[in-house]
């Protein structure tokens, strides 16, 4: 059974809850005021009008021109037949998109709402199918809720019970939050086709560990795929950019034959051997958005770990740089809760 691929973007969203107790909400709000997490709540009490809030057309139309950019026809060389394509070396694109950060990630809704109806009646009349729906229940409703996560109108439900403190929120919204991208992920992935026959880190289980942890010891809060193999933009907190470089051994030796020369002029005798092994890469931004720049070799090696998938066998070479080319950050738009 195949691995699922890491998501292909993360970014901070808004969470919407829904419940009738206004001292939870309250709670929920200092909750967040005092948190780092990277999304921005939004708290209602009455079912309508956070329903009008999540059913706005406007947030339909954001969410469906962020990765327009992506989408290209191809011409196939038949009369009148064109292929819909992806374009992932331009998905980085998205962080200058303003829009990215209204975008409705998750829902948690209490069950019982009261004279209002109950949680599976909200989660029903919500349009956008991406947006991950948790309903809170107590041990009375098990049987009502299961049958609702059985039809897919909710994608968790948690007792109430097994929330002791706002870890578990955490816990519980972080998880949604990937299983969101990862819809978006899954859509792209269909428009780009079949999965090419070549090794892909996004697929291999060891590197999204090594990937996750990486995210958690440098505060990421926003990362963008750049290459179907698994090189990503990194963002974090402080809006501080970096690049993980991330090839396949066939890939390695194929950039250092194209710069045969100039690595052979650049390096010494003893910086041959571990380059050859994959100790250290060249990291060119060209292999990754095609424009063509004048580097010093010397100052394009990296030093890289190693990520053995025995399954495929293969092995990944992974460096960690700032990003002095990608991202232009005056178009960049730093989301507001990163900059209190």
């Amino acid at each position: 059974m195949l691995a699922e691929c890491l998501p292909c973007c993360c970014y901070p969203t808004e969470v919407v809850f829904l419940d009738d107790s206004q001292s939870y909400l309250q709670m929920l709000e200092l909750f967040f005021q005092q948190s780092n997490l990277p999304v921005s709540p939004k708290l209602f009490s009455n079912a309508h009008e956070a329903l009008d809030y999540i059913n706005a057309s406007d947030k339909m139309v954001h969410r469906q021109a962020l990765f327009a950019h992506l989408l290209k026809h191809v011409d196939t060389f038949q009369i009148n037949n064109y292929a819909l394509t992806v374009n992932v070396f331009d998905l980085h694109r998205v962080a200058y998109n303003p829009n990215r950060l209204s975008q409705i990630s998750v829902i948690v809704s209490d069950y019982d709402l009261g004279d209002q109806g109950t949680g599976i009646d909200f989660c029903k009349a919500i349009v956008d199918k991406n947006i991950q729906k948790i309903l809170l229940t107590g041990q009375s409703e098990h049987d009502f809720v299961i049958k609702a996560f059985n039809e897919g109108f909710i994608q968790r439900f948690v007792h109430k019970q097994e929330i002791n403190d706002f870890d578990d929120i955490v816990q519980i919204l972080t998880k949604a939050q990937r299983a969101y991208f990862q819809q978006i992920t899954k859509t792209i992935i269909e428009a780009v086709g079949s999965r090419p026959h070549f090794p892909l880190a996004v697929y291999c289980l060891q590197f999204q560990t090594f990937f996750e942890n990486l995210l958690k010891n440098y505060d990421i809060v926003e990362y963008y795929l750049l290459d179907p193999v698994g090189s990503y933009l990194l963002l974090d907190k402080a809006g501080v950019s970096r690049i993980l470089f991330v090839q396949n051994q066939d890939q390695h030796q194929a950039n250092l034959l194209d710069l045969k020369d100039e690595i052979g002029q650049s390096i010494s005798q003893e910086m041959e051997a571990p380059l050859r092994r994959g100790e250290y890469i060249v990291c060119n931004p060209t292999y990754l958005d095609g424009v063509k720049r004048t580097l010093d070799v010397v100052h394009s090696i990296f030093p890289a770990v190693t990520i053995r998938d025995d399954t495929e066998d293969v092995s990944f070479y992974c460096a960690l740089a700032n990003d002095n080319w990608l991202l232009d950050i005056q178009k960049y738009k730093i989301p507001q809760l990163l900059r209190q």
